[in-house]
């Protein structure tokens, strides 16, 4: 079975993503609400393999606010140096996360992030997203 590799993708300013890749939840940040594991809707993403899923779980990237993100991902995937225009957080909810920081994809530079991890990546930072040859 291929394991999936998911982390949480907090973000202090929206991208602009097309209404028709996404669906929010009804959670906001200024109500009481909840979301049970079983209860997130996936959807497939352009900007990720189709593999991959993404649920937005409060606030809309659409607009100029927070909202948070959760993400499945699968063992080796790739994507290429790239920026945001927004800070980001994530936080490793399962699987090993391999992320690095730089202009060229660059192996070496993969740092290793397992469950529990959280990292703060500024706003306009190149990075770049892969996993090594461990079966996760």
């Amino acid at each position: 079975m291929k394991k999936i590799n998911k982390f949480v993708l907090t973000v202090s300013f929206a991208v602009m993503l097309p209404a028709t890749t996404i669906k929010a939840q009804s959670l906001t940040e200024t109500a009481v609400g909840n979301i049970f594991p079983e209860d997130i809707q996936w959807s497939s993403f352009p900007a990720f393999p189709p593999e991959a899923r993404l649920s937005v779980l409060v606030g809309d990237p659409k607009n100029a606010e927070s909202y948070t993100v959760r993400v499945k991902v699968p063992a080796g995937l790739k994507l290429m140096p790239h920026i945001h225009p927004e800070n980001r957080i994530y936080t490793v909810i399962s699987g090993v996360f391999y992320i690095g920081i730089g202009k060229e994809f660059d192996p070496s530079k993969l740092k290793a992030y397992p469950p529990g991890s959280v990292i703060t990546l500024p706003e306009i930072r190149h990075i770049f997203i892969g996993q090594n040859q461990e079966n996760m």
